[in-house]
């Protein structure tokens, strides 16, 4: 886990954690479709995630 914390030029106090993995494997449950469902892992390992932003953060 990474922990940062940082004040906003009008003065508003801020705190993001975030998990970081270098493996992911989801269990169970899913969306059910007609797609042959549950597969692999999703992409490459060594794939670069997207960036991320802050406003794309629902809470």
């Amino acid at each position: 886990m990474s922990q940062r914390r940082w004040e906003t030029p009008d003065g508003q106090k801020r705190n993001k954690v975030e998990v970081v993995a270098n493996r992911v494997q989801f269990l169970g449950g899913g969306r059910s479709g007609s797609d042959g469902g549950g597969g692999g892992g999703g992409g490459q390992a060594d794939e670069e995630p997207p960036p991320f932003d802050d406003d794309d953060v629902p809470f």
